[in-house]
């Protein structure tokens, strides 16, 4: 689960954490990736959505902002995927290539994300 937390950006398929493997797992099936997805969208840390851009649709984690993620990252029930600043930082990181412009745009307009979530400069600080 603190693979899709860590993923880069604020968005992660199972495809970019594919690309991470060798970082965070031997190997991400699409079962492992909906199961660790589901249990983070239960805990209440961001929201699973199909998306198609493309000839199939791909599931999307779509992670909650820094600031809402915060408390709960500080807290003992979920302080152990990752801390508030690991969050940050990948948050503001620019996603994997894998979530192409036409996903992006296609989250941006059905009103998923805002568009100012894929720029870092825009992204607040945690206090």
């Amino acid at each position: 689960m603190s693979g899709i937390l860590l993923a880069p950006g604020p968005v992660a398929t199972r495809y970019a954490l594919t690309r991470m493997s060798r970082v965070f797992c031997t190997a991400v099936t699409r079962s492992k990736f909906l199961v660790a997805a589901k249990r983070l969208e239960t805990a209440n840390m961001g929201h699973l959505v199909a998306l198609t851009s493309g000839k199939r649709p791909q599931q999307v984690f779509i992670k909650k902002t820094p600031a809402e993620m915060e408390r709960f990252l500080r807290s003992d029930e979920h302080g152990g995927y990752c801390t508030p600043e690991e969050y940050l930082v990948k948050f503001k990181a620019t996603p994997s290539t894998v979530i192409t412009q036409k996903m992006k745009d296609g989250l941006v307009a059905l009103g998923l994300v805002s568009e100012s979530c894929f720029k870092q400069e825009e992204v607040g600080e945690m206090k």
